[in-house]
């Protein structure tokens, strides 16, 4: 790391510091006690009024709820026998909610720009908001709204707006849905919080000690809790597609008056946050300084991040990449934007342009998590992703999918689409009118496209104009470097750069396209089942298919697990475009594209996925594949990774973010050679953890330097082959982000 991305790192770090963390006024009903576990300390203590700051633990006892005072008119009620922790800067206020239940009383005027909701992977975002939050123990929130309205969106992108008197959730396909809250409910959380649907009782000073267990959410299970779940599950909310787990799963609103209800519902404006970062990234091999500032504005239903980034190379020079408008104006263009998008993935619409991440057509047999951001930031592709879910009579999915629009000048670029419907959605059969049938297609117009853009060394191409000079000076070259060299002949180099020129002047075209079934079996708030089976094969003349069936899909409690049988024939890989394919597309060490290197094989096996969440202590996740033919034919590959949880990191001083990450694939094959410590090629093959081409292995770890401030690293290594050597080949991001 060079002087000047030092220093560039310290000045932010220091300015970062008057962002310091605010306190609140903590105070626990009718004289109660409550615990705090400090941050700063590290230590629990027993309070009835405090201060509370960022990174703080409450433990409220089982008899006395808890208010924290945010604004002159703003505060939570924490819900006795709950868990929650407090995030706050200058600006914004979360509260992590890990067990029971908060009620947010907001009102005017708003001193932070930010105050949010987190639970279980789900965020809560409210307007101008009266609102309480629950979840239970078995993970599922729910959200009951009195006055405003509150955003609930998934991890997974998925969105549902809450307004007054309505309540949302999560129903037992794991899909949003919104819907109104009975009168008896209505009452109990009105008694509860204080404040009356429709208009705003300012903060009584008085609540019934005893009225937690008729509250949205108490510690046990109260009569609006089991309402509020009973609609969620028996269809009070609007039917929202209760799609096989491979769908995007839809959202609220087939009827189009419950769809103006929902758009009425969505605020306009809403307060844009800043990202303002300084770090070290991998940009052609060399490492960068990098400084930007980001720019999240929500508009209505639109979400765009703009990016305003300058680079500085390894010599100190303030370089022009990104700012060519002139001679490379597409590339200037997408360095701007890192996305612009219309709603989100589980909505009846999706629509977004510029980064792409985790894209799973059906299954995943021939695109899985397939992303456009993976060399991030010194690769910006402008790629586009649109999703329309469960649309008319027969719950018509469509998704369609472009990596790189620059790329279509090069005669290239990768695309994706997937038609599914559910042929029985009318009937009243049950189980068979959740069946869904899809076709998919994938292409790459030009795997040869990334030869373009790779560069040739000084030294290599002085060796080509002494070759094309010819004479005396090059014999006597030749005689020099084989003698200097070890017996390294020139022409045998000559040969490799001749070879990767005929490339970058090649077009080649690869297609693949498949079918899929799905049929949940079990819906239930702790279990669903789902069985499938899909089919995929290359279109061209070379043999290449496989199959997955059967598969079984369950989702336990925290537990996500994946299981099918897979049969291979020919030059063929299940999720061919998955999330390294950019990368894979074309080996420059083996001079093929990824569908040459495949070995030719007759494979059958298993592959298995697994996942868990650990009480939001660890998270892991992990699949292998173990399939075998014949004559010693094998095909093994596995990923896996690591994090600590969002409970377990709270409690942590100083750390936001630590996670590990690995993938290896074409494990043992005959064409996957072990190489030594130097990088020679051997004569055996590679095992589970030994260094190829086929492997990646890194970490990400967020050091919090200040009150909303992260210096965040990704370092991420790989290895390729050039001159029949094993190089590495790693990726480096060092960033100190600065959220406000």
């Amino acid at each position: 790391m060079n002087r000047k991305t030092l220093f560039c790192l310290l000045v932010l770090a220091v300015a970062f510091r008057a962002a310091q963390a605010q306190t609140f006024k903590l105070s626990v009903d009718g004289g109660g006690e409550a615990a705090l576990w400090r941050l700063s300390s590290g230590q629990k203590e027993q309070v009835t009024e405090a201060e509370i700051g960022t990174g703080d633990t409450l433990f409220t006892s089982a008899k006395a709820d808890a208010f924290i005072q945010l604004e002159g008119q703003s505060r939570f009620l924490v819900k006795s026998g709950s868990v929650v922790t407090l995030r706050a800067s200058d600006t914004s206020v979360d509260i992590a909610l890990e067990e029971g239940q908060v009620f947010l009383d907001r009102g005017k005027p708003h001193e932070l720009a930010s105050v949010r909701v987190l639970t279980k992977g789900y965020s809560f975002i409210p307007t101008g908001t009266a609102a309480a939050v629950k979840t239970t123990r078995q993970g599922v929130p729910t959200v009951a709204v009195l006055r405003g309205s509150v955003q609930m969106l998934s991890s997974e992108g998925g969105s549902v707006s809450v307004g007054a008197r309505q309540f949302g959730t999560v129903n037992s396909s794991g899909a949003l849905v919104s819907g109104t809250l009975n009168e008896k409910g209505l009452q109990q959380l009105e008694a509860w919080s204080g404040v009356t649907a429709e208009e705003v009782s300012m903060a009584a000073e008085e609540h019934s000690g005893d009225s937690g267990d008729n509250s949205v959410g108490g510690s046990d299970n109260s009569a609006q809790v089991t309402s509020v779940t009973e609609q969620a599950d028996e269809g009070s909310q609007p039917q929202s597609g209760e799609a096989v787990s491979s769908e995007p799963s839809a959202s609220a609103g087939e009827e189009s008056k419950k769809d103006d209800d929902k758009k009425a519902q969505t605020p306009l404006f809403s307060s844009p946050s800043f990202e303002l970062s300084a770090g070290v990234t991998t940009v052609d091999g060399e490492q960068w300084t990098r400084l930007a500032l980001g720019m999240d504005l929500p508009v209505w239903r639109f979400g765009v991040f703009f990016d305003i980034e300058l680079f500085i190379d390894p010599s100190g020079k303030l370089s022009d990449k990104g700012w060519d408008f002139k001679d490379n104006w597409a590339d200037a263009l997408a360095r701007k934007i890192r996305y612009i998008r219309y709603g989100y993935e589980h909505d009846p619409l999706f629509v977004k342009f510029g980064g792409l991440s985790e894209v799973t057509l059906g299954y995943g047999i021939i695109m899985d998590r397939f992303t456009n951001m993976l060399r991030y930031p010194d690769e910006k592709l402008l790629g586009l992703q649109v999703y329309v879910n469960d649309f008319s009579p027969i719950g018509l999915y469509v998704q369609a999918v472009i990596s790189d629009f620059a790329e279509t000048k090069d005669k290239g670029g990768v695309g994706a689409a997937r038609l599914a419907f559910k042929p029985l959605k009318t009937n009243d059969i049950p189980l068979l009118n959740q069946l869904t049938l899809g076709a998919a297609y994938a292409f790459d117009r030009n795997v040869y496209a990334p030869a373009r853009k790779w560069k040739v060394s000084g030294d290599d191409k002085l060796l080509q104009d002494l070759r094309d000079k010819g004479g005396d000076l090059w014999d006597t070259y030749k005689e020099l470097h084989i003698k200097n060299k070890g017996g390294e002949n020139p022409d045998d180099i000559l040969a490799v750069l001749d070879a990767e020129d005929a490339l970058r002047d090649s077009t080649g075209y690869f297609d693949l396209y498949g079918f899929d079934a799905g049929l949940p079996i079990v819906r239930t708030s702790l279990l669903s089942v789902d069985l499938y089976g899909q089919y995929a094969s290359r279109t061209d003349r070379v043999t290449g298919w496989g199959i997955g069936a059967p598969g079984a899909a369950v989702k336990l409690w925290r537990l996500n697990a994946g299981v099918e049988y897979r049969k291979i024939e020919g030059r063929f890989t299940p999720g061919y475009f998955d999330r390294y394919y950019l990368d894979e597309r074309l080996s420059r060490g083996l001079l093929q594209d990824k569908s040459e290197y495949i070995p030719d094989v007759s494979l059958n096996g298993v592959f298995g996925r697994l996942g868990m969440d650990l009480y939001g202590l660890l998270n892991a996740s992990g699949s292998y594949q173990y399939m075998l033919g014949d004559k010693d034919a094998k095909d093994r590959r596995f990923e896996a990774a690591g994090s600590l949880g969002e409970t377990l990191i709270s409690r942590i001083p100083k750390i936001s973010l630590a996670e590990v990450y690995l993938k290896n694939t074409n494990i043992g094959m005959k064409t996957n050679v072990k190489y030594d410590k130097d990088g020679n090629p051997t004569a055996k093959s590679a095992g589970h953890f030994d260094r190829s081409p086929y492997m990646y292995w890194g970490y990400r770890a967020g050091f919090e330097i200040a009150a909303g401030a992260t210096l965040i690293l990704d370092y991420r290594y790989g290895w390729c082959v050039k001159n029949s050597k094993l190089m590495q080949d790693n990726f480096v991001t060092l960033q100190t982000a600065l959220r406000f």
